[in-house]
Formats: structure tokens, C-alpha cells, sequence
């Protein structure tokens, strides 16, 4: 049986994860808006981070330091509206997933508040929040690619960096998988809930 001094902890401690929730998803959201706006910053082009293979380069700090560059950030004119549209949907379409499934996550705590653990609530919204981080971060990949093959092709170049726009939201799986086992333990939960139920 859980003491008064354990239920106040509980409490102290969801609401720090929920604080926490509202603040990444006002990040989030502050990341998709300053994309945004970086990507039309450039007049009549459309600027964005683009992979390229690494390369040595010597900066200008005073002391020559060495250093290998991975990503350039170009502005290009003359981008096809298809490939304009791409960029702006693998930004914010992603962006929505993500904070969606924050707002999930805080819906779980509230629950959790409620006294309401292990439950078939709990268990769906987990497996949607597991499904919006994979989504967001597949499609959100995906138009990415679409951009910036016709980024480049405006350019008069091939875009041959495929492999590390995937690699870049390869946490972001690895998050939706690790989310997508607690429905199980939900619903295990919930089985042994009602075993005990009934014994008593």
C-alpha cells in the first residue's frame, strides 16, 4: 500500500516529466518555425543543409585548426515548387508528429496521476505515439530526399547522400521501437491486475 509521503513523490515526479513534455514540445515547434524561416531567408531561393561526403577544410581561428565538414548549407534559386513543397513538408510534418507524441506522452502522466496504470488507454496511446515517431521520421525522410534531389538538380548536380538522411533519424526509430514494447507491458499489467483482482 503506497504511503501519502509516496503518492506526493509520485505526483512531484509526473509533473516534472509533463513540465518537461510542454517545454519539448514548444521546442519542437520553435525548431520547425526557424527552419522554416531559414529555408526562405535567401530572396527567390531556397536554402537548406544538404550531406555532402566529408571533406578536409583548415578554419580561420587564429591557430589554422584542421577540420572535415559533412554538411554545407546552400541557397539555390530556380527550385521547382515540387521540390520547394518537399522541404516544407519533411519540416513540419515531422515537427506535428513529434509534438504529437509529446502530447501523448503527457496524456499517459496525466493518466498515471488518475491512478490509471496499467490499462487498454495507456496501452493504444503508447502504441500511437510509437507510430507518430516512426512515421513522422519516415516520411519526414523521405520528402528530404525529394528536396534535395531537385535542390540539386537546380543546381546542376546529383544528390548521392540518400543513406545519411536515414541515418539522421535512425534515433528517432529507435526511440519508436523502444515506446512500442510498453504496450505490451501495459496490457501484461493489466492481465495481472486482474489475476490479483481476482484472488483477492
Amino acid at each position: 500500500m503506497s504511503t501519502p509521503a509516496q503518492n506526493k513523490n509520485d505526483r512531484s515526479d509526473i509533473g516534472t516529466v509533463v513540465t518537461v513534455g510542454i517545454l519539448v514540445v514548444a521546442y519542437i515547434l520553435y525548431v520547425a518555425v526557424t527552419r522554416l524561416s531559414e529555408m526562405f531567408s535567401v530572396p527567390g531561393s531556397v536554402t537548406a543543409p544538404v550531406p555532402m561526403p566529408a571533406s578536409d577544410s583548415t578554419v580561420s581561428t587564429g591557430l589554422d585548426a584542421a577540420a572535415s565538414a559533412d554538411t554545407v548549407l546552400l541557397s539555390v534559386a530556380g527550385v521547382n515548387a515540387i521540390s520547394t513543397g518537399s522541404f516544407v513538408v519533411s519540416i513540419a510534418l515531422p515537427a506535428l508528429a513529434y509534438a504529437s507524441a509529446a502530447l501523448l506522452g503527457i496524456r499517459i502522466c496525466r493518466n498515471l496521476l488518475r491512478g490509471d496504470v496499467f490499462s487498454p488507454a495507456n496501452a493504444r496511446i503508447t502504441t500511437v505515439a510509437s507510430l507518430l515517431l516512426a512515421g513522422g521520421a519516415l516520411v519526414g525522410a523521405f520528402f528530404r530526399v525529394l528536396g534535395l534531389n531537385g535542390m540539386l538538380a537546380a543546381a546542376g548536380g546529383d544528390f548521392g547522400e540518400h543513406t545519411r538522411v536515414m541515418l539522421d533519424v535512425a534515433p528517432v526509430f529507435l526511440a519508436a521501437i523502444a515506446i512500442g514494447v510498453l504496450p505490451v507491458i501495459f496490457r501484461r499489467g493489466l492481465a495481472l491486475q486482474k489475476e490479483t483482482e481476482g484472488l483477492v
